[in-house]
């Protein structure tokens, strides 16, 4: 589980997001989908390189847990990036 986030919402520029482990974002114009650049600098604790099949891993189980919905991912984006 990665405890990081991909992005942080910065608190001068409201729903002005910058990267912590998502180097850049990429959003489809129709918000059906949506990438990430993992940055190559981020690290696990171990320092393990962090891949995107960590973060997907992390995605998968928070859905299958309730705790978050693809709904929900791409409300925020979409709030974020508009």
């Amino acid at each position: 589980m990665i405890y990081d986030t991909l992005l942080k919402q910065s608190s001068d520029e409201p729903f002005t997001a910058y990267g912590l482990i998502a180097q850049s974002i990429k959003v489809a114009d129709d918000f059906s989908s949506v990438s990430f650049k993992i940055n190559p600098n981020a690290r696990f604790h171990n320092n393990e390189t962090i891949t995107a099949q960590d973060v997907k891993f992390s995605f998968d189980l928070l859905v299958k847990e309730g705790a978050l919905t693809t709904a929900h991912i791409m409300q925020v984006l979409k709030k974020s990036l508009s």
